[in-house]
Order: C-alpha cells, then sequence, then structure tokens
C-alpha cells in the first residue's frame, strides 16, 4: 500500500476516490516518549491503512498526520490522528 502526503503518484495514474480515511492512537504523556510516540504515529497509519484496504484502495493520498494533547481531570494523554483520501490506481 502507498502511503504518501502528496497528491498525486509519480508513475501512476489514480483511476477512483473511494473516501477519507482515518486512524487513530493515544499515547499516555505520564509515559510518553520519542519511541511510544512513533509507535502510535505507526498505530494510527495501519488503522488508515487497514480501513483503506477494506475499500479496496492500492493507495492513500494527500495524508496529513496531526497530534492533540488532552488534558483530563486526571491525566493528559496525546492523540494521534492521521488523514488521507483512498484511491484506486491504474494497473
Amino acid at each position: 500500500m502507498i502511503v504518501t502526503t502528496t497528491h498525486s503518484i509519480d508513475d501512476a495514474r489514480i483511476t477512483g476516490y473511494l473516501g477519507i480515511v482515518s486512524g487513530y492512537a493515544e499515547v499516555d504523556l505520564g509515559k510518553a516518549s520519542s519511541e511510544a510516540i512513533e509507535s502510535a504515529k505507526a498505530g494510527a497509519i495501519a488503522d488508515m491503512i487497514a480501513r483503506a484496504k477494506a475499500l479496496g484502495a492500492d493507495a492513500v493520498v494527500g495524508v496529513s498526520i496531526d497530534y492533540h494533547k488532552l488534558v483530563m481531570a486526571q491525566s493528559a494523554d496525546t492523540s494521534v490522528c492521521v488523514n488521507g483520501t483512498a484511491v484506486t490506481l491504474a494497473s
């Protein structure tokens, strides 16, 4: 599965747009490290890819990655949200 932040793929022709797909993960800030945040990002991307595959996509284009700090009464978490457009490509 090709995943890119660009809106096109070199040497490939997009033949269909299947919709927006998202992935999500959280990191407990009390245990957060750069490795934990990278792991959460990878998990969010894997979640997005699974949703794209379920639609029959060959790629996800226009991917954006957002980080949000969630502060609750007794804890704080960081959420990682990944969004993109699932597409099909010419064979």
